[in-house]
């Protein structure tokens, strides 16, 4: 029988500022939430161990969401994020 992973996967719609953005987040264990975020530039991914450790997703839930624009929390729609000037 394949093994399989405890982490679980979803995407969440959130709007703030009249913006609504679509957040992916993995999540993994029971207790107290305890959310991982990860550095600019990268994505949830560096915290995979953390979602698969036996003895930390047993008194935690482990989340750890891909900020908007990283991974695979993708920009908005409605923004044409490609136009904004970045200074």
């Amino acid at each position: 029988m394949a093994r399989v992973d405890p982490i679980i996967g979803r995407y969440m719609y959130l709007t703030i500022e009249g913006i609504e953005y679509r957040v992916y987040y993995e999540e993994s264990g029971k207790g107290i939430p305890f959310i991982c975020q990860h550095c600019a530039g990268s994505r949830g991914l560096e915290w995979r161990y953390m979602l698969n450790d036996a003895d930390i997703t047993s008194k935690y839930r482990v989340i750890v969401p891909d900020l908007p624009y990283h991974g695979k929390s993708l920009p908005p729609e409605s923004v044409e994020w490609w136009k904004q000037n970045i200074s």
